[in-house]
C-alpha cells in the first residue's frame, strides 16, 4: 500500500507594492494623523477655557455694629454660558 501524497503547492509571494501606491498610502496616513491632531487640540482648548461668569452683589446688605461698623457684602458668581439642559 503505497499511497502517494499530493505534492505541496508552493505559496505565491505577494507582489511588492508599486512606488506610487506606497507614496499615496504614506501621505494619506500622514494627513489623517494631522487632521486628528488639529481636532484634538481644538477640542482640548474649547473644553478647558475659562467659563464666562458674572459677579452680582446681593440684594440684602448686612451692616454690623460692634466696636466698629462694617459692611459685609457677599458677591454671587453666576455662569452666563448657555447649557444644553432643558
Amino acid at each position: 500500500m503505497n499511497v502517494d501524497a499530493p505534492a505541496p503547492v508552493p505559496e505565491k509571494e505577494a507582489p511588492p507594492p508599486s512606488d506610487s501606491l506606497e507614496w499615496l498610502q504614506k501621505w494619506v496616513t500622514t494627513i489623517g494623523a494631522l487632521i486628528a491632531l488639529v481636532l484634538s487640540i481644538t477640542n482640548f482648548l474649547q473644553l478647558n477655557r475659562a467659563p464666562p461668569i458674572q459677579g452680582a452683589l446681593p440684594r440684602l446688605l448686612r451692616l454690623a455694629q460692634g466696636s466698629e461698623v462694617w459692611l459685609y457684602l457677599q458677591p454671587t458668581y453666576v455662569s452666563t454660558r448657555e447649557t444644553a439642559q432643558r
